[in-house]
């Protein structure tokens, strides 16, 4: 039984980094960076996985390690999906399908987490799940806001890169509806550009767009800078948070994502979310791939660090504006 569940792409990563050096084969994709940020958090999370039979090589040896039950995945291919992803300077990244065969979007598209299938993966005690949807899909979201009634359910929803496989911005309405349906949600400095049409670095304009859009919180984040939690209150800041120097940034949004979704649905404290939310990326930045195991220290030391950095966003010092 998991309180926190996790659904999306899971990918097997070759990284391309800017210093042109290249760690291949790692366990990645949305929902296992989320799950790994969440699991600095908490030991009740899983995720939910449509994958290939290759699926047991790279991933089922980190979930073991971390004791997370792997009863939600669901081998469908021989392959998981392999991609290819270059990363530029400022802190976008190209990602090509790595392997033959048919477009990345279409292995995803057909791997995909559907809402009848993540009504079949919840669990009687989930209390949250994380997705990380292709677009702000009207009737996807309806279906969507219709289990977080049933079922009482918080919803993250992260945004997907508004120009990843050369898809077009999202139209800002149709965000609205999906932000105000899901209540959390998250995206990056290229997305609210792209959907916003304001230039990025102009962090107040796009926060103000941000508030409108709705949701109880969003986690609006901003590279290397760090990220701002947003509610109808107003935005609160923090810087990114070195665990280690910085290895390899690939699922710092995402992991920052899933420990936003705990600590939100935990607590609704703007400066603790924001905290755990930079903690998580924190760790995850620190070595190719996800943090290898998560110890009881490791736990500690997050959750006093958490707390003592919401005690310095509150008074403003994490961080300059």
């Amino acid at each position: 039984m998991s309180q926190y569940l996790t659904f999306g792409s899971i990918l097997y990563d070759d990284v391309q980094h800017t210093d042109g050096s290249i760690s291949r084969g790692l366990p990645g994709g949305h929902s296992l960076y989320a799950l790994s940020g969440l699991r600095l958090w908490t030991r009740s999370c899983s995720l939910h996985a449509v994958v290939g039979e290759d699926f047991k090589n790279g991933f089922l040896p980190w979930l073991k390690a971390n004791q997370i039950p792997d009863g939600k995945v669901e081998y469908l291919l021989e392959q998981t999906p392999h991609v290819h992803m270059t990363f530029q300077e400022a802190g976008n990244y190209d990602s090509v399908n790595a392997t033959e065969g048919p477009p990345m979007t279409y292995e995803l598209g057909y791997l995909a987490s559907r809402p009848d299938d993540i009504e079949r993966a919840l669990d009687p005690d989930t209390k949250a799940i994380y997705h990380h949807t292709y677009k702000a899909d009207r009737r996807l979201f309806e279906a969507m806001g219709r289990l977080r009634e049933r079922y009482g359910l918080g919803f993250m929803w992260e945004v997907m890169f508004a120009r990843y496989g050369g898809a077009p911005a999202e139209e800002p309405g149709r965000v609205r509806t999906a932000a105000t349906i899901a209540g959390m949600w998250s995206l990056n400095e290229f997305e609210a550009s792209s959907i916003y049409g304001i230039p990025r670095g102009q962090d107040e304009d796009l926060i103000n767009e941000i508030i409108k859009a709705g949701g109880e919180f969003c986690l609006f984040r901003v590279g290397k800078k760090g990220a701002y939690a947003v509610t109808g209150n107003g935005a609160l800041f923090c810087r990114s948070i070195d665990i280690k120097p910085t290895v390899d940034p690939t699922g710092c949004g995402n992991s920052s994502t899933g420990a936003a979704m705990w600590a939100w649905q935990e607590t609704h404290d703007p400066a603790f979310t924001l905290a755990a939310a930079n903690i998580s990326a924190g760790y995850n930045a620190s070595q190719p791939g996800p943090w290898p195991v998560y110890t009881d220290e490791d736990m500690k030391n997050a959750l006093g660090m958490a707390k003592d950095l919401a005690g310095s966003i509150r008074k403003g010092e994490a961080g300059e504006l």
